[in-house]
């Protein structure tokens, strides 16, 4: 899950910098989340919207002649970014199973066989407990309720505060510095949302199911969160002052401790009754907590 998220970030970031390091980056990450866990594949459908959005809204600078490419170039860039991304993904995937060196196919076909199984018929190794009872299959609220439930409230908070500020970004602009910063926010803030979406609706589609498969959606809520609750901070700061020049490094700063305490302060808040060991335990208390959990996940 962390290594997905890394190779999606990786790949915005490249998208906004154009050094083709981040995109290789990204693949190496993308091809040891696959050999971690064969769903890490459900990045690349992700990565590649991405891409081609970023391509599509403009070209992605590299130098100043790149500024105004025709969509043809556009184009032909895209591609060739999707197949250097790719080539590296599948070396590292090769490269690190020395399954991958002497039998190839029957590597392949082995993961591809039983991905189907599971997602078509999954016989007993699915969950068979879901809101109490204990259904056929759970429905298509399994993973948004799984994942309310290991989601905390600083999250659910940060992820309102990331989308209101994408909307009201979106209408309001101004052309100094810190509303050009601000505004960069906002496609990085769909960006995440769309990937967190977009994973969560692919996997299900599967007829199995564990609460353990929405993590990747899970550390994207997170990195919206962080995304959201990095806005607020900064926007009271400015208030109080700290704008433009030095004291813009100094409030990205101060901003960044003052989200670090929140994290901490809700660790300690969440987690001193689990202690010394019994993490695996913690529920969100705004889902009702592990009492309300017994009773639905």
């Amino acid at each position: 899950s962390g290594l997905m998220l890394i190779a999606i970030v990786r790949v915005l970031i490249y998208a906004r910098r154009g050094s083709r390091f981040y995109l290789v980056f990204s693949g190496i990450a993308a091809g040891l989340a696959v050999l971690n866990k064969s769903y890490g594949a459900l990045v690349a459908p992700a990565l590649a919207l991405f891409l081609a959005s970023a391509h599509a809204a403009g070209p992605i600078a590299r130098d100043d002649q790149d500024k105004r490419l025709a969509p043809s170039r556009r184009l032909l860039w895209l591609l060739c970014d999707l197949m250097l991304w790719s080539v590296v993904a599948i070396g590292v995937f090769v490269a690190f199973w020395p399954s991958m060196w002497v039998a190839p196919l029957r590597t392949l076909g082995g993961i591809i066989g039983l991905s189907l199984e599971y997602a078509t018929q999954p016989g007993d190794a699915t969950t068979s407990f879901f809101h109490g009872g204990v259904p056929i299959q759970p429905d298509a609220t399994f993973y948004p309720t799984a994942m309310f439930f290991r989601t905390t409230p600083l999250v659910l908070v940060g992820c309102l505060l990331a989308l209101a500020s994408a909307l009201v970004r979106g209408r309001h602009r101004s052309g100094n510095g810190d509303d050009r910063a601000e505004s960069a926010r906002r496609p990085i803030t769909v960006a995440v949302l769309a990937y967190g979406a977009l994973y969560t609706a692919i996997i299900t589609l599967s007829r199995k199911k564990f609460d353990r498969y929405v993590l990747p959606a899970i550390l994207s809520a997170d990195l919206l969160a962080a995304i959201g609750w990095a806005g607020v901070l900064d926007l009271i700061l400015r208030a109080a002052g700290l704008h433009g020049g030095r004291r813009a490094s100094a409030r990205k700063i101060v901003s960044a401790t003052l989200g670090l305490l929140l994290v901490l302060l809700q660790a300690g808040a969440l987690l001193r009754p689990l202690y010394p060991a019994h993490y695996l335990a913690y529920y969100n208390p705004w889902a009702g907590g592990p009492s309300k959990a017994v009773e639905t996940v």
